[in-house]
């Protein structure tokens, strides 16, 4: 036992320490796509994490998007959500699995700010340049709890720089 208590006290796990904070900047590019309107556009994100558990983060995140359609004309969206990321760790790639929920404001060129929830599933790679600079590239699919039948296809593909501190 005692032999046991030295093991765990002098491993290397326990001598490793974890940076608890990441931020993360993302340009995107985005479908949606709802019955026959097909838009796609531009837009950025912006994610602010904190070490939760050892591969565990929770999350708060924003993204501001730009769709262009030729009819009836251009859409902005805006999202905001919390959620939870879950990273494997295969240095010097890691593989993020996420997911988040929160509002979704949308508005018609013209018309006023319509807000629905939103929920998100992504996923993610990222390459490490320095212990706590990363380049990767990430995919979500967003779900939009409107009409169930009639629910966009919504899609975005991202870049992302990420700062861990």
């Amino acid at each position: 036992m005692v032999t046991l208590g030295i093991i765990l006290t002098c491993s290397p796990a326990q001598a490793v320490e974890f940076d608890d904070w990441r931020m993360e900047l993302r340009p995107t590019y985005s479908w949606w796509t709802v019955e026959d309107d097909n838009m796609h556009g531009f837009g950025t994100g912006l994610m602010g994490s904190w070490r939760a558990f050892d591969t565990l983060y929770i999350k708060l995140d924003t993204e501001i998007i730009f769709l262009d359609m030729e009819n009836p004309g251009n859409k902005y969206l805006w999202e905001i959500s919390a959620g939870a990321n879950y990273d494997i760790d295969i240095t010097p790639l890691t593989v993020t699995m996420g997911t988040g929920i929160g509002p979704l404001l949308t508005k018609d060129e013209g018309q006023d700010w319509k807000t629905d929830a939103s929920w998100h599933l992504l996923l993610a790679f990222q390459y490490s340049i320095t212990k706590d600079f990363a380049l990767g590239i990430e995919g979500r699919y967003h779900f939009i709890f409107t009409d169930f039948n009639t629910s966009p296809l919504f899609f975005t593909a991202s870049l992302k720089a990420v700062l861990t501190f």
